[in-house]
């Protein structure tokens, strides 16, 4: 394995990777890429809001959820009002 900076792979385009391979890929993966996978109109989605950067840090997505969706109705919110 070659290792410089064009072949290493940086810690965010890791985790980039990784919430693809949750998402997108796995609707591929199911045969259903036109209908889950995306965050787009008539497409089925929760959605997981969180305080900080999941891309940066994980425990965002564990300790800092903020807001949920799921089945398009809010089940979480703990925004401050």
């Amino acid at each position: 394995m070659k290792i410089d900076g064009d072949s290493v792979p940086s810690p965010h385009s890791r985790s980039v990777n990784v919430f693809a391979t949750a998402t997108t890929n796995g609707a591929a993966l199911l045969r259903m890429s036109n209908k889950i996978g995306a965050v787009a109109p008539g497409f089925f989605a929760d959605i997981v809001a969180v305080a900080g950067d999941p891309l940066r840090d994980i425990d965002a997505v564990i300790n800092h959820v903020v807001w949920v969706m799921k089945g398009g109705a809010v089940v979480v919110d703990k925004r401050k009002r």
